[in-house]
């Protein structure tokens, strides 16, 4: 994501430095530049700031590209007096083809480094979304909470059924077939960066805990034979997604 982003960025600044762990630099010469952008694992991101936000000038910019916002922003403006504004791509770099890609911006401190980073992801073709941290981080508990600990589970269900892999594949429906891609997805990425998604951020548990009480209360209803109860429980959900029910409400 942050090779992504420093290509983003490119045209739109004299010299971009990227600094990775195979061109390390010191913190004194990253603090030395005009706009930091944080984008290291979750659990390094608030280290790293820590290290490298004291050194820079009150006429820097900060930001992240992490997928909280609350804690990363919080050490931006503890740790420094420049510019800090949070920023969180809703896609994975390379990914989704020419879909529309939206990126959520935080407001920090200062109002120049908003207005410039924005105006650069718009004209990208990239959708803004301006959000507070807290509201980010309780959205994101649940977009991807309780979505992955979803496939995650579906994914154990899967591997216990006692089946192989490629038996279940072979008598896909297409519905199933779309959410065994998205698991393949995942197996192809890091662990570690889905454990942090469920760890890191604190709303993620109530999010996964909603989750498993309503998986708890279906299980239920269909080990009783509750028909009238699972339909109304059916009919209930229709209006959150905008679809009417049978009689037209």
């Amino acid at each position: 994501m942050g090779a992504w982003f420093s290509h983003i960025l490119d045209p739109h600044c004299r010299e971009i430095i990227r600094v990775g762990r195979s061109n390390p630099i010191t913190p004194e010469q990253a603090a030395a530049c005009d706009v930091l952008v944080f984008s290291v694992p979750m659990k390094e991101t608030v280290k790293v700031i820590r290290n490298i936000a004291p050194l820079t000038s009150e006429d820097a910019m900060l930001m992240d590209l992490t997928s909280i916002k609350a804690k990363p922003m919080a050490a931006m403006l503890h740790y420094s007096r420049a510019e800090v504004v949070g920023a969180h791509p809703l896609f994975g770099p390379g990914k989704n083809g020419d879909s529309k890609k939206t990126c959520v911006l935080c407001e920090g401190r200062g109002e120049a480094g908003m207005v410039w980073i924005r105006k650069i992801l718009e004209s990208s073709g990239v959708n803004v979304l301006v959000s507070t941290p807290d509201v980010h981080d309780h959205v994101m508990g649940m977009i991807q909470g309780a979505n992955h600990f979803a496939s995650l589970a579906f994914a154990i269900c899967m591997a216990r059924s006692g089946y192989s892999f490629d038996t279940l594949e072979g008598f896909a429906t297409p519905a199933f077939q779309t959410r065994v891609d998205r698991i393949k997805n995942m197996m192809g990425q890091s662990g570690e960066l889905f454990g942090s998604l469920l760890m890191e951020n604190p709303n993620a548990l109530g999010s996964m805990s909603d989750y498993l009480e309503g998986a708890r209360e279906i299980l239920a209803m269909v080990k009783q034979g509750e028909t009238k109860e699972f339909e109304k429980m059916f009919e209930s959900l229709k209006g959150y997604f905008g679809q009417v029910d049978e009689k037209g409400n």
